[in-house]
């Protein structure tokens, strides 16, 4: 006979209802160390441009380079969840986060933090599919949109509170304890998860991977950015003219590719290509001021990394109250004004 307690046998049933609360708590533990360490790491950067003597420019590498290879990863790393189980390639990435956080903590060369945080963003990029597939798969389907609300709140919520906790953790031991905090934590995660969830999922051993796109893209992505950094150290370099050349070599792959990685097709739809613009706009203004503000209150005003910590705290605070209002607005009247005035 088999109650309520044991209808979980494999990760492609549902959980019971009083599990999933635990379940979901273990996954955001793991997810949330990606958005946490975005925003924690903002307060430390003139931390870091002092011990190691390197100026805004270098260190806003650090913020650059995690994103691209977060954006890389991902479409990989959720290829692997589905060949693999994505209960396995959780546990992989959580490991290896805390791995790589212990070496960025370890140190002791400007490179090597930005070699630490690159493989740190891999290892994030398995996570975030894996989280959002294995909730999918777990919560029943009565109750899935509100364990991905619950689950979207706990990280948004953590995201939220990244700066002043990074600013107290930063004022009180430094820098290195951002990445020494991701350790127990991702270990924590790791074990709740791989004792509470459930082992076995249907698989797709033969699941597509647009492997030559990705491989263009990444070219791309380096190649623009060492581009841009010749450009900031008052130099020009021929090769970063391969930037748009490889961009375009990528958009003529997607255009043949039978399943491509980025379906440029879509973009011939206006709204849809304005829509993206004006995400770029807004996630390019969100970066470039947890870059900025730090940089400001600290060196130029001479304040700690605690207020720069409640400085952001207030710019993301506002964003989150501002945006069921904004959604309920865009409801009511279309989205064309909403964004156009959030824009302005």
């Amino acid at each position: 006979m088999t109650d309520a307690a044991t209808v979980a046998a494999t990760a492609d049933t549902p959980l019971p209802v009083r599990r999933l609360g635990v379940v979901l708590a273990a996954i955001a533990g793991g997810a949330l160390l990606i958005p946490l360490n975005s925003t924690m790491l903002a307060v430390a950067l003139p931390g870091i441009m002092a011990e190691f003597g390197v100026g805004a420019g270098a260190v806003s590498s650090l913020v650059a380079l995690y994103l691209a290879a977060v954006a890389l990863a991902m479409p990989i790393s959720g290829n692997l969840g589905d060949r693999f189980g994505h209960r396995k390639i959780f546990l992989i990435g959580v490991g290896a986060f805390a791995t790589t956080s212990l070496g960025a903590a370890l140190a002791w060369s400007f490179p090597l933090l930005i070699t630490a945080r690159v493989l740190q963003a891999i290892s994030g990029a398995a996570i975030t599919p894996s989280a959002s597939s294995l909730i999918r798969l777990l919560a029943p389907e009565d109750r899935r949109g509100g364990s991905f609300g619950l689950f979207d709140l706990l990280i948004s919520t953590t995201a939220t509170l990244g700066p002043f906790l990074g600013g107290v953790l930063v004022s009180g031991f430094g820098w290195r304890a951002l990445f020494v905090l991701a350790v127990p934590v991702a270990i924590a995660s790791a074990i709740l998860v791989g004792v509470i969830v459930p082992r076995g999922e249907s698989l797709r051993p033969h699941a597509s991977l647009d492997l030559p796109g990705l491989v263009l893209l990444s070219a791309a992505i380096v190649t623009l950015l060492a581009g841009l950094n010749a450009v900031r150290d008052g130099g020009w370099q021929p090769w970063a003219m391969a930037a748009p050349l490889l961009f375009a070599a990528f958009a003529t792959w997607e255009l043949r590719a039978s399943q491509p990685a980025i379906d440029v097709r879509l973009l011939a739809s206006r709204s849809f290509a304005a829509a993206l613009a004006a995400v770029f706009g807004a996630t390019l203004i969100l970066h470039a001021t947890m870059v900025i503000v730090p940089i400001l209150t600290q060196q130029s005003m001479g304040t700690s990394a605690t207020v720069s910590g409640l400085v952001l705290l207030v710019f993301f605070v506002l964003g989150a109250v501002t945006a069921p209002f904004a959604g309920r607005l865009s409801d009511r009247i279309g989205r064309r004004a909403p964004a156009v005035a959030g824009s302005l």
